[in-house]
């Protein structure tokens, strides 16, 4: 039971913070981009309690620890209003785009910081050790946060990112799926069809381990 307590506490501590840093990174994007409405309610910030939502942020992630399925989850989405953008769909592309590459830099980071706290936990073995421990599922889970939300099904970031390559004809056809799109999502988890992208997520987690850690 104590092990299980410890496993979930190193999964979730750094899985809140990336979703922070995930939706901080949409809201300030918009607001580079013109658009002040996610500063505006308060979601301009890195405040957890801004940006958790019930079922994203507490209950699938607990599933998928119990279930020992892929664990991902979500916040509450950063409010847009694109009528704000000078090129809306480009720019609510970047808006989307920032969140992954957000969760892509932070997983370079902890990367980067493996060894020296690895060192760091031989001398000060109290404060760092538990910091190496997290690592490795930091990593993991800003990568599987990344390409997750990737896919381009509504209202996943990828969603976004693929109207910028979309002729007007599929663009109306993808439009006329994108409200059956969340139960899409849910088979996927309910299947584990999500397990495929632990493929993809291990491919750049040896990248990462070869040049970096």
């Amino acid at each position: 039971m104590e092990s299980q307590v410890l496993k979930a506490i190193i999964y979730f501590i750094p899985f809140l913070l990336s979703l922070c840093v995930h939706e901080w990174a949409h809201a300030k994007a918009a607001k580079l981009l013109g658009d002040n409405t996610a500063e505006f309610m308060g979601r301009l910030t890195l405040n957890p309690l801004k940006h958790a939502d019930l079922l994203g942020t507490f209950v699938f992630p607990l599933l998928a620890l119990v279930y020992h399925t892929p664990f991902f989850g979500w916040a509450k989405p950063v409010p847009v209003n694109p009528r704000n953008f000078k090129h809306p769909t480009r720019d609510m592309a970047i808006v989307a785009f920032a969140g992954p590459l957000s969760n892509l830099i932070i997983a370079i980071s902890v990367a980067l910081l493996w060894r020296p706290l690895i060192y760091l936990a031989g001398s000060y073995h109290a404060v760092f050790t538990p910091l190496v421990q997290a690592c490795v599922p930091a990593i993991w889970i800003n990568l599987f946060l990344a390409v997750f939300n990737m896919i381009p099904i509504a209202p996943l970031d990828g969603s976004r990112i693929i109207r910028l390559f979309l002729s007007p004809e599929w663009l109306r056809a993808y439009d006329n799926f994108s409200p059956y799109a969340p139960f899409l999502l849910i088979a996927l988890f309910l299947t584990g069809g999500l397990r495929y992208l632990v493929i993809p997520v291990g491919w750049l987690y040896q990248a990462l381990n070869q040049f970096l850690m």
